[in-house]
């Protein structure tokens, strides 16, 4: 499959890679991961709460050591401040549209 890749230089054409093959013991640690969190979602006392932490633990784990631009010391509180609300409403709204 030829794909026009404009990049670099808008005349060369380079082609796409093959797909790779799924690993099955990594379809297996996606299920495992998927059902645990599950698990602890419906065990929770306030879904609510226990979703607005995992989103902030999930922003701790893979976007703070992202290097954004503008100073990590500032930059970075601001967003995760900014996760609780977000978290919240799309909890709220998710719930919304279950019901309705």
């Amino acid at each position: 499959m030829k794909v026009d890749n404009r990049e670099n230089n808008p005349l060369e054409v380079k082609e796409m890679p093959e797909k790779q093959a799924v690993n099955p013991s990594d379809i297996l640690k996606i299920v495992t991961l998927i059902t645990e969190e599950a698990r602890n979602f419906i065990g929770s006392s306030n879904k609510r709460e226990h979703f607005i932490v995992r989103c902030e633990e999930l922003f701790d784990v893979y976007l703070a050591p992202i290097d954004l631009p503008g100073p990590d010391r500032i930059i970075d509180p601001l967003i995760r401040s900014a996760i609780r609300p977000v978290a919240g409403r799309l909890y709220d709204e998710i719930l919304k549209k279950i019901n309705s």
